[in-house]
């Protein structure tokens, strides 16, 4: 069976905010985000694992970013290098649950 090849994000709304994604070659780090500019980086160059991880990791830095949750940036990086591995972990293991949670319900539906 062949695998799906995946197509790399070029933004994504986060609130009523839309940041762009870039997946460059020359970023040195795996990924940054630029909460001022709405912009997320991706280095091109890393396995797609380790790609979908960091997306993943500088996503929560924006969403920490825009609701003003952490005061010191150390305890933020440590709050999201353990949320991007996990939440990663539990989405591709658990697609009905991804399902579930991403689903539409119709005001018909009764409980969820």
């Amino acid at each position: 069976m062949s695998k799906k090849k995946l197509t790399r994000p070029k933004s994504i709304l986060i609130g009523p905010h839309t940041f762009t994604i870039e997946w460059s070659d020359t970023i040195d780090d795996c990924g940054t985000m630029a909460g001022h500019d709405l912009a997320i980086q991706v280095s091109s160059k890393l396995p797609a694992s380790l790609a979908k991880e960091t997306l993943l990791h500088e996503i929560l830095h924006a969403i920490l970013y825009l609701n003003g949750n952490v005061e010191e940036p150390l305890d933020e990086e440590r709050i999201v290098q353990g949320l991007g591995a996990g939440l990663l972990a539990v989405f591709s293991e658990n697609p009905v649950v991804v399902d579930y949670l991403t689903g539409t319900l119709s005001r018909s539906s009764g409980p969820a």
